[in-house]
């Protein structure tokens, strides 16, 4: 990522390879939101500085730093949902942790395009009557009415005018009230800068904490589960290479829709092979199978297993031991519906 910023920073035209290194880093090296707002906005003042540059020398550039990051982002975006993504990554009959990695980069560009534009409708000098001139299509949203038995799904790419169209509705109703959801708090916080009074801006984290959250601040970890968390919740030694694919396993449970554990949450083959084939874990589960008279079961199954364990142990208020984490209680607010 640092090496992305520092070559975005010495651009003097914004042509293809330098778009190319963008979304490289999108594809490969953004882990959230805030970084993937970093880059684009990193790209947006180098191409504003190529502009001026240009312009000092009497050349016009070919290009408008706020539109090309905009189609840029939808670009992306058509990238990451095209079928040949989900060939490529041998989707086939139900989503993958690979599937589930493109659906968060998704997120992520659909909230640091979001945050870019609040940062926007700040800064820009609105006209006398405090509104930005809107498109076609954002006036046919802000003047329509949902009645409360209703819900209005508005679909439109990333950069497109999806927060501006948003801060326009709210403002033209201000005898009702709304919820603004967002990813993040670096968003949420910036969102309540920018909407009215009539808003209430919430993070989906925030919004799951005020109903399942709170149940479990005696026993709350914030940041990634570790082994000695499984250890503590299913017996296995903190040594065994187990540990990681059952966080693993859970962790593509937690941010799945699935309201349980199966198999489709576990890590792919080649990585059990590489844990299952060791001497040390079959002959833990060769013990484990005589100790309860069954079978040994096949790495997916055993993994089912201890996952589940791991999250009914994280569900139990009264097993101080095993913490709940962000994702966990997001989780049951979500299967609460």
């Amino acid at each position: 990522l640092a090496a992305t910023v520092r070559e975005l920073s010495s651009w003097r035209l914004v042509e293809n390879d330098g778009w190319a290194l963008l979304a490289l880093a999108a594809f490969t090296a953004v882990d959230d939101a805030t970084t993937m707002r970093f880059l684009f906005e990193a790209a947006e003042r180098a191409a504003k500085t190529c502009a001026a540059n240009a312009a000092e020398v009497g050349v016009v550039a070919e290009l408008c730093p706020r539109l090309d990051l905009d189609e840029f982002a939808n670009l992306l975006v058509a990238a990451m949902s095209s079928a040949s993504w989900r060939e490529r990554a041998g989707l086939f009959s139900f989503p993958s942790q690979v599937d589930f990695a493109r659906l968060a980069r998704l997120a992520h560009v659909e909230e640091a395009t979001g945050a870019i534009e609040l940062a926007r409708a700040n800064a820009a000098p609105g006209s006398a009557s405090g509104r930005r001139e809107l498109t076609h299509e954002q006036l046919a949203v802000v003047t329509s009415e949902v009645r409360d038995d209703e819900v209005m799904l508005v679909r439109a790419f990333a950069g497109t005018g999806k927060t501006t169209t948003l801060l326009e509705y709210v403002r033209r109703r201000p005898d009702k009230r709304f919820a603004y959801l967002t990813f993040n708090r670096a968003v949420m916080e910036e969102a309540k800068s920018k909407f009215p009074a009539n808003t209430k801006a919430l993070s989906f984290h925030g919004l799951a904490y005020r109903k399942f959250g709170f149940l479990f601040q005696g026993k709350f970890h914030r940041g990634a589960l570790r082994a000695h968390h499984v250890h503590e919740a299913t017996g296995l030694p903190q040594s065994d290479e187990r540990n990681i694919l059952a966080i693993r396993t859970l962790e593509a449970f937690l941010i799945s829709p699935d309201p349980e554990v199966s198999e489709a949450h576990v890590p792919p083959r080649r990585d059990l092979d590489r844990t299952y084939d060791s001497g040390a874990v079959k002959k833990r589960l060769a013990e484990e199978a005589r100790r309860s008279g069954g079978e040994v079961p096949t790495p997916a199954r055993d993994l089912v297993s201890l996952a589940t364990k791991l999250w009914t142990s994280m569900k139990d208020k009264t097993c101080l031991k095993s913490k709940m984490t962000d994702a966990g209680y997001l989780k049951l607010y979500q299967l609460s519906r």
